[in-house]
């Protein structure tokens, strides 16, 4: 499924470094709210480990003076582990990914 691709993809850049934390969070949230229900439909397995990185990013905030100012939020080093897990998530053979 090409929003599945998309979203991974987009994974994968922020990982790399090809994109910051900034550009992933608005760019991810931004098109998984245009295609969470088809996602959802589609699988759900998918649609939760795509939906607590979708959350991570909720949480997310690259600011440390606005981190200080609540426990709740996470730098880049919580959201790159939060993508990290999700993602090995996806890989599991008894999720359809295609």
């Amino acid at each position: 499924m090409k929003a599945i691709e998309f979203l991974v993809e987009l994974s994968n850049k922020y990982l790399t470094g090809e994109i910051n934390g900034k550009e992933f969070a608005d760019e991810f949230e931004s098109y998984f709210y245009e295609v969470e229900e088809t996602i959802y439909n589609y699988d759900k397995n998918i649609y939760n480990a795509l939906d607590d990185i979708r959350e991570a990013i909720a949480y997310y905030e690259p600011d440390v003076n606005i981190r200080e100012e609540s426990k709740d939020l996470i730098d880049d080093n919580g959201l790159n582990y939060k993508v990290k897990i999700n993602l090995k998530k996806l890989k599991n053979p008894s999720i359809k990914t295609a």
